[in-house]
């Protein structure tokens, strides 16, 4: 559908006699370009003009022979700027041609007539004649149609590349989804000159001024992170992720300008701000390979503080994202990707790797536990046993606790008991905490999963502290204590009333992981001005006894993730 407004007058005179608005619309008079305007408005709802040669008129009108200079009559220029305009506001609603086989004929015309598409497009934007919207709307419709030669062509046709760029800065920070949207599409395809190339001539589009295109480009992610509310935002931050990874990314054998704008600009800092809001949307923002495809820049960069930076980021700032199912999920697909020449070339690099390796090695850490969450359910083994300590039995009808809607119990008699025992002193806690936020409810149901898998496969190494620390203390009284905040990840044992104990002193931490079998708690404690996330996964009640815990294998292969809809 046009989706514009015309009469229903209108709708049925075209239709009833085509080719009178077809034939008038040829003409070069005023009698033409009011035809000419009928018929770009009603003409995508009428498949029959399309069939008699509508888009033959529009695409004569858009010649690249008739596209003004400077030394043409003034009135020449008004004339044929006005036809030009109706012609490609016509071309905007082209989707159902474009997605039609029945008008391939049509669709072919349309590919042939890019050059001048673009050369009359490039004009009207610089002659100001008409607002830019409609121009927006038929790049986005060329560069999102299926077909994978329209995008690599658009950023070939000479203007083209600059056109794009200054139709999304055009905007501003409060610009057009649909302009970014065009411009990630056609800037990850080098030009016939090759990708410095392809850079260059988005710099002369902005002027020459680099620095305007990396503030523009990072102030639309901020935005777009604060106002990340609803999935049609979640999109539009996907675009803008996207804008900022081919632009970055760096070309051998130093880095471009751009690069060096986007550094100075703090590009890093922008995407890292917007993790703990973003993560569990990685798969489609693109974070994590933005992140990388900027990276490789950093032994080139003369700003070692920027470098240092940026590193310590992936050092220490994401690791213990890798709890959570959202980034392991983002990133596992790219695992093998990580294992290309282009990556293994930046992860051998001493500087990165020493960032990149532990980061990738916590990952692969993770893969197994990620495996036999999945493996498990939606719910998780997390809400399918007793929380009672003397009963843990495992049933399809478990009833959850009302005031806290967290733990299950099979039975009343177990529900008292544990009330008595422990449950009365979490339940609040619990209820103040069940109030997800921003956290994803399959990313908490997944760190219970991953404590306990740790502290399964490293049940030889706790019971060796338990015999060294704890001699004389009964094993039922122990807790597996896990930093998942520290990389690799430190054990140690808590006694069971240390480790339940609730401080109102504390400080508040982004997540709280709950309870799971035996007693798993979340707390924080300060260390200097860091906070620190800790998560203690009971297992299972035979955890100090069973020898065959450990020794779990999985043939992970690739996973693959759903999306969260929560």
């Amino acid at each position: 559908m046009a989706n514009v407004p015309y009469s229903r007058e209108l709708f049925r005179s075209v239709t009833a006699t085509p080719m009178r608005y077809i034939t008038a619309a040829h003409q070069q008079n005023l009698a033409g370009l009011e035809a000419l305007r009928d018929l770009a408005k009603v003409w995508a709802d009428i498949p029959q003009t399309a069939e008699l040669g509508a888009v033959d008129v529009f695409l004569s009108h858009l010649r690249e022979d008739l596209v003004p200079t400077p030394s043409t009559p003034g009135q020449w220029q008004h004339i044929d700027g006005n036809f030009a305009f109706m012609s490609l506001y016509a071309l905007s609603f082209m989707d159902n041609v474009l997605d039609n086989p029945n008008f391939s004929t049509q669709t072919d015309a349309i590919f042939s007539g890019l050059p001048g598409i673009i050369k009359w497009s490039q004009y009207i934007y610089d002659a100001q004649l008409e607002d830019v919207h409609q121009l927006i709307q038929l790049l986005s419709a060329c560069v999102q149609f299926q077909n994978s030669k329209w995008a690599p062509t658009l950023a070939n046709i000479p203007g083209g590349l600059e056109l794009v760029t200054k139709l999304w800065m055009w905007g501003g920070v409060s610009g057009s989804v649909d302009a970014a949207r065009v411009l990630a599409l056609i800037i990850v395809y080098p030009t016939s000159r090759g990708e410095r190339d392809r850079l260059d001539r988005v710099v002369e589009a902005a002027d020459g001024d680099a620095a305007a295109i990396a503030r523009l480009a990072i102030r639309q992610v901020k935005k777009a992170t604060k106002t990340l509310d609803t999935e049609t935002k979640q999109k539009d931050l996907s675009v803008f992720v996207n804008v900022i990874s081919p632009l970055c990314r760096p070309l051998p054998p130093s880095p471009h300008p751009l690069h060096q704008a986007f550094f100075d600009g703090g590009v890093i800092t922008a995407l890292t701000r917007s993790f703990a809001t973003v993560s569990r949307l990685i798969p489609s923002t693109g974070f994590l390979r933005a992140l990388l495809d900027c990276s490789p820049a950093f032994p080139q960069m003369i700003y070692h503080d920027l470098v240092k930076m940026a590193l310590r980021i992936v050092r220490e700032i994401l690791p213990p994202y890798t709890v959570y199912r959202s980034l392991v999920g983002a990133v596992a697909p790219f695992l093998q990707e990580f294992r290309e020449p282009r990556y293994k070339a930046l992860l051998a690099q001493p500087m990165v790797s020493d960032s990149f390796a532990p980061f990738l090695a916590t990952l692969e850490r993770r893969l197994p536990a990620m495996a036999q969450y999945e493996d498990g359910g939606r719910e998780g083994a997390a809400s399918s046993r007793c929380h009672n300590i003397k009963c843990q039995r495992l049933n399809a009808q478990l009833k959850r606790c009302e005031a806290c809607q967290t733990v299950y119990y099979c039975s009343v008699e177990c529900q008292r008991f544990d009330w008595e025992t422990t449950h009365r002193k979490l339940c609040q806690p619990f209820a103040m905490e069940r109030p997800l936020g921003h956290r994803a409810k399959r990313d908490i149901e997944c760190v219970r999963v991953i404590a306990k898998y740790t502290a399964d496969t490293n049940h030889i190494r706790f019971r060796a502290i338990a015999e060294r620390d704890f001699l004389d203390t009964p094993h039922d009284q122990l807790i597996p204590w896990i930093d998942f905040t520290c990389v690799p990840e430190t054990l140690s044992i808590k006694l069971v009333q240390e480790a339940v104990e609730w401080d109102p002193n504390l400080p508040p931490f982004m997540e709280r992981c709950r309870s799971w079998g035996v007693i798993t708690v979340g707390c924080s404690r300060r260390n200097g001005t860091r906070n620190e996330n800790l998560w203690l996964p009971a297992g299972r009640r035979d955890f100090w006894t069973d020898e065959s815990a450990g020794e779990l294998e999985l043939d992970l292969g690739w996973l693959s993730f759903e999306d969260d809809t929560e």
